[in-house]
Protein backbone atom coordinates (compact mmCIF):
# COMPACT_ATOMS: atom_id res chain seq x y z
CA UNK A 1 0.00 0.00 0.00
CA UNK A 2 2.97 2.28 0.48
CA UNK A 3 2.85 5.06 -2.09
CA UNK A 4 -0.85 4.56 -2.67
CA UNK A 5 -2.31 5.43 0.70
CA UNK A 6 -2.84 8.44 2.88
CA UNK A 7 -2.75 9.46 6.47
CA UNK A 8 -4.46 12.29 8.29
CA UNK A 9 -2.45 15.23 9.56
CA UNK A 10 -3.10 17.00 12.86
CA UNK A 11 -5.86 19.04 11.18
CA UNK A 12 -7.64 15.95 9.84
CA UNK A 13 -6.61 16.60 6.24
CA UNK A 14 -5.54 13.67 4.07
CA UNK A 15 -1.89 13.61 3.10
CA UNK A 16 -0.50 11.24 0.49
CA UNK A 17 1.97 8.96 2.26
CA UNK A 18 4.88 8.43 -0.06
CA UNK A 19 8.65 8.57 -0.08
CA UNK A 20 11.03 11.28 -1.24
CA UNK A 21 11.98 9.25 -4.34
CA UNK A 22 8.39 9.24 -5.62
CA UNK A 23 7.79 12.88 -4.66
CA UNK A 24 10.86 14.05 -6.57
CA UNK A 25 11.10 11.45 -9.34
CA UNK A 26 7.43 11.64 -10.29
CA UNK A 27 6.67 15.21 -9.25
CA UNK A 28 3.93 15.77 -11.84
CA UNK A 29 2.10 12.57 -10.87
CA UNK A 30 2.52 13.35 -7.19
CA UNK A 31 1.08 16.86 -7.57
CA UNK A 32 -1.87 15.68 -9.64
CA UNK A 33 -2.63 12.94 -7.12
CA UNK A 34 -2.47 15.37 -4.19
CA UNK A 35 -4.86 17.66 -6.07
CA UNK A 36 -7.24 14.75 -6.81
CA UNK A 37 -7.24 13.71 -3.14
CA UNK A 38 -8.06 17.26 -2.06
CA UNK A 39 -11.00 17.20 -4.51
CA UNK A 40 -12.42 14.04 -2.95
CA UNK A 41 -10.77 11.15 -4.80
CA UNK A 42 -10.89 7.97 -2.71
CA UNK A 43 -7.58 6.85 -1.27
CA UNK A 44 -6.96 4.14 1.35
CA UNK A 45 -6.24 5.62 4.79
CA UNK A 46 -3.63 3.75 6.82
CA UNK A 47 -5.22 4.37 10.21
CA UNK A 48 -8.54 2.90 9.05
CA UNK A 49 -6.83 -0.41 8.31
CA UNK A 50 -4.91 -0.36 11.59
CA UNK A 51 -8.18 0.12 13.46
CA UNK A 52 -9.80 -2.81 11.64
CA UNK A 53 -6.85 -5.05 12.47
CA UNK A 54 -6.94 -3.99 16.12
CA UNK A 55 -10.62 -4.92 16.31
CA UNK A 56 -9.86 -8.44 15.05
CA UNK A 57 -6.96 -9.06 17.44
CA UNK A 58 -5.58 -6.19 19.49
CA UNK A 59 -2.31 -7.91 20.42
CA UNK A 60 -1.43 -8.89 16.85
CA UNK A 61 -2.97 -5.82 15.24
CA UNK A 62 -0.86 -3.44 17.28
CA UNK A 63 2.46 -4.96 16.20
CA UNK A 64 4.35 -3.12 13.47
CA UNK A 65 6.30 -5.60 11.36
CA UNK A 66 7.86 -5.75 7.89
CA UNK A 67 5.44 -7.21 5.34
CA UNK A 68 7.20 -10.57 5.01
CA UNK A 69 7.27 -11.14 8.78
CA UNK A 70 3.66 -9.98 9.15
CA UNK A 71 2.47 -12.41 6.45
CA UNK A 72 4.42 -15.25 8.05
CA UNK A 73 2.90 -14.49 11.45
CA UNK A 74 -0.62 -14.24 9.99
CA UNK A 75 -0.27 -17.57 8.18
CA UNK A 76 1.04 -19.23 11.34
CA UNK A 77 -1.93 -17.93 13.34
CA UNK A 78 -4.47 -19.16 10.79
CA UNK A 79 -2.80 -22.55 10.38
CA UNK A 80 -2.55 -22.99 14.14
CA UNK A 81 -6.23 -22.14 14.52
CA UNK A 82 -7.28 -24.73 11.94
CA UNK A 83 -4.86 -27.37 13.27
CA UNK A 84 -6.19 -27.29 16.82
CA UNK A 85 -9.90 -26.64 16.41
CA UNK A 86 -12.30 -29.52 16.95
CA UNK A 87 -13.15 -31.54 13.84
CA UNK A 88 -16.82 -30.80 13.11
CA UNK A 89 -16.97 -33.14 10.10
CA UNK A 90 -16.48 -36.43 11.94
CA UNK A 91 -17.32 -39.40 9.78
CA UNK A 92 -17.35 -37.40 6.53
CA UNK A 93 -14.85 -38.54 3.93
CA UNK A 94 -13.67 -35.64 1.75
CA UNK A 95 -11.16 -37.73 -0.23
Amino acid sequence: MFGFGASKDKYGELRLATCKIIKEGQAANYKSTVAAISEGMYVPIFTDYYMQLNQIDYQLGSKILPVNKALKMALEEVLQYYSYRPDTNLGVDCG
